[in-house]
């Protein structure tokens, strides 16, 4: 074996225990902020709550992102609407 492939794979492997190990994290911060919110009057959203733990990746997208998603949905609905009504003739 190469120690390029080598390479290739372990990187691989590290990143996914990487994963598993961060979706183990999720999972424990779910229960925990479940508990704090049966303990605080005004407890924090989860979206908030992960994100205040270094665990949220997700950036929040932005109005031309959100745009441009309709505009495609859009698009789409409009082309499956056109070959519906073909398939009808």
């Amino acid at each position: 074996m190469q120690y390029t492939d080598l390479d290739f794979r372990g990187r691989h492997i590290l990143e996914e225990r990487n994963r598993i190990d961060k979706q183990r994290l999720i999972a424990a911060s779910f229960t925990a902020w479940q508990m704090l919110c049966s303990q605080v009057q005004k407890p924090p959203t989860w979206r908030k709550y992960i994100k205040s733990l270094g665990l949220l990746d997700e950036l929040p997208n932005s109005k031309e992102d959100l745009k441009r998603e309709a505009e495609q949905a859009m698009e789409n609905a409009e082309r499956i609407i056109a070959r519906a009504n073909n398939v009808g003739r």
